[in-house]
């Protein structure tokens, strides 16, 4: 590494924020801004991990050396590109739509927020946490995703009266359908509103199929 703490600088920087000194080189924040938006880009276009650090270096009409200064692995590279994801959906209110509510209302909201993310930015989230180690998605900087799993896990145990096994499933099939719906929309298939539309009633109907029968005639 060069020294510097890339940390501080991923968790406040958007899509291209490129800034230069006055000496028009690009300063680091600037530079891991650029590292990652090509990164981004290159999870997209591959629909998978690892990250060619060499695609990255050429993108920027750079070395690898480069890259490799800001990011000493590919695996560290895409838990940066994972980062920066889940800090776009928290701001766009995701963890919130995860607290409030009963499991139904949670779920949606959060589909909602997760599929207009999709939708806009393109399906990195679901491929990175499927392709990194899975050591680093529960220890790293992917833990954002964990925790939300988690939360929505808890809450469909208590809502749904589901064990912890079928709750986990539960929103691993829950989540896949957003993501799928956002990608038509990001790939042109699908426009927006039928893609909310659709994700409603998926969403309705896969949770209305595992309520307790109590709850479904109530």
């Amino acid at each position: 590494m060069n020294g510097f703490d890339n940390r501080a600088a991923v968790a406040n920087i958007g899509p291209m924020d490129v800034q230069e000194d006055l000496r028009g080189r690009k300063s680091a924040p600037a530079r891991i801004a650029q590292i990652l938006d090509i990164a981004d880009g290159l999870v997209i276009e591959t629909s998978g991990l690892p990250i060619s650090m060499k695609r990255v270096g050429d993108a920027m009409g750079a070395s690898r050396a480069l890259v490799y200064a800001y990011f000493p692995d590919a695996d560290q590279l895409a838990e940066a590109v994972l980062e920066r994801r889940m800090q776009w959906l928290a701001a766009a209110g995701l963890g919130a739509a995860l607290d409030a509510g009963e499991f139904g209302a949670r779920a949606a909201a959060g589909a909602g927020i997760y599929l207009d993310h999709v939708a806009r930015h393109g399906p990195v989230v679901h491929v990175a946490v499927r392709d990194l180690p899975r050591a680093r998605v529960r220890g790293g900087k992917a833990r954002a995703h964990v925790s939300a799993i988690a939360r929505l896990a808890r809450a469909a145990r208590r809502d749904l009266r589901l064990s912890a096994h079928e709750a986990l499933v539960l929103i691993e099939l829950l989540v896949a359908i957003p993501e799928e719906a956002g990608r038509l929309v990001f790939e042109g298939a699908l426009e927006l509103a039928e893609a909310q539309a659709l994700c409603a009633r998926l969403l309705t109907s896969a949770i209305d199929s595992v309520r307790p029968r109590a709850a479904k005639s109530a």
